[in-house]
């Protein structure tokens, strides 16, 4: 297998797949993924417990199919993204601090913007003209004084607030949004952001 983006040095590529198949598997969330690795120590442990996992307790536990975490590393690389693990030194020390925190983020850009202070931009998808104006000299405002415009991928106030946060870092340095799949599907919002997350 080709690279999974970026890795810690002691993170094997193995292991890295071991991960996102983990995280993908049905009935495992962050807090159960985290929980697992604690028990198990590798990702690559804890798939092979799954199984045994299930027939002691109420839940059928079964990992995510190969081939369909193959797929989805070739989604994320041919969209010119990466993973980032949770216990990588880029991962966002805010986001660190929740429990329920996704134990891996894919993004596309640079990942640092998650530190720096944040505003999220939220709102409806079919705004007023001044709402619309409003969420643009909002961002605008709030990216020349140095924060990050977090936003989805969602037409509207999201797309504006990071188009407008867009207008006063070059390439959109401001801008941190949410998914890389819906990157693929609506790329009318994207002209703009120079960082795309899916958690």
């Amino acid at each position: 297998m080709e690279s999974t983006g970026s890795q810690p040095a002691l993170l094997s590529q193995k292991e890295a797949f071991a991960r996102i198949r983990l995280l993908r598997s049905p009935h495992i969330g962050p807090i159960t993924y985290r929980q697992l690795l604690a028990r198990f120590g590798t990702a690559e442990h804890s798939l092979e417990a799954l199984p045994e996992l299930g027939t002691k307790g109420k839940r059928s536990y079964s990992a995510a199919p190969v081939e369909r975490i193959e797929r989805e590393v070739d989604a994320v690389r041919r969209a010119s993204a990466k993973y980032l693990f949770h216990d990588q030194p880029d991962y966002p020390p805010l986001l660190a601090q929740l429990d329920s925190a996704p134990p891996i983020v894919t993004y596309r850009g640079d990942a640092t913007l998650a530190a720096k202070p944040c505003v999220a931009m939220v709102g409806a998808r079919n705004a007023s003209a001044a709402a619309i104006k409003l969420a643009r000299e909002f961002a605008a405002e709030l990216s020349s004084e140095g924060f990050t415009v977090v936003s989805g991928l969602a037409r509207g106030i999201g797309a504006i607030g990071a188009a407008g946060a867009g207008d006063q870092r070059p390439a959109a340095e401001a801008c941190w949004w949410a998914g890389v799949v819906r990157l693929l599907t609506n790329p009318q919002n994207c002209s703009h952001p120079r960082v795309y997350v899916h958690t």
